[in-house]
């Protein structure tokens, strides 16, 4: 499609154990809507938005991002949510 933004949580479906969801990536064979998504170690999704990944879709460009890690198994206690993605995004920019 022209003219939409490419969504980054895309990336994690090319991991094994993960495959596309309506919203987020169904991570671990979570459900729909479960995934928790992380921008430099910060949640960006609150209860109501679990799964919802157009706040980064929406806001953060696919080149804006250094490095994602998807944690497929149990989290740490940093994390919350079943699934997670974390994105880094590069340094040195002049816009966030």
């Amino acid at each position: 499609m022209s003219g939409q933004q490419r969504d980054p949580t895309a990336f994690a479906t090319l991991l094994p154990g993960v495959q596309g969801g309506a919203r987020a990536p169904i991570i671990g064979g979570t459900g729909n809507y479960l995934a928790a998504v992380y921008l430099d170690g910060i949640p960006v999704t609150t209860i109501n938005q679990q799964g919802d990944n157009r706040v980064i879709s929406n806001a953060i460009p696919v080149e804006a991002i250094d490095q994602f890690q998807v944690i497929t198994s149990v989290a740490g206690a940093e994390y919350q949510g079943a699934g997670l993605i974390n994105f880094t995004l590069k340094s040195g920019g002049a816009a966030y």
